[in-house]
């Protein structure tokens, strides 16, 4: 591959992305890793910064094709879905703190112990 001008990052690059969708558009692959993200159903997509098309994961063949067959490019997508749970685990955690804060009787606890849990 000869290196070419990343549209985003400006940076001179050998490996580079095609948009999916088919306007020929190519950016290198640190930035496409960076333009992949989860959507509201879970999906993997990637939207292209310049024709604005959304490629879907398991919906476009190509796009599908091209995270099979590199692994740097599943390894962004398995720490997407990784980063997901543990911000769902962590909404959950506070959610269980807040539920047994209110739980506690505040108005008998000693002072010193009263300051831990008021703002």
């Amino acid at each position: 591959m000869k290196p070419i001008e990343c549209p985003i990052c400006f940076e001179s690059c050998r490996k580079y992305v095609k948009c999916f969708s088919g306007c020929k558009t190519q950016i290198c692959k640190m930035c496409f890793k960076k333009l992949i993200k989860l959507d509201e159903n879970k999906d993997v997509s990637f939207c292209c910064p310049v024709c604005r098309q959304t490629s879907i994961r398991h919906k476009q063949k190509n796009f599908t094709k091209y995270c099979r067959g590199h692994l740097d490019v599943c390894e962004v997508i398995i720490k997407l879905f990784e980063n997901q749970k543990l911000s769902q685990d962590w909404t959950d955690h506070q959610m269980d703190f807040v539920n047994r804060l209110v739980e506690l009787d505040l108005s008998n606890m000693p002072l010193h112990i009263l300051d831990q849990y008021s703002n």
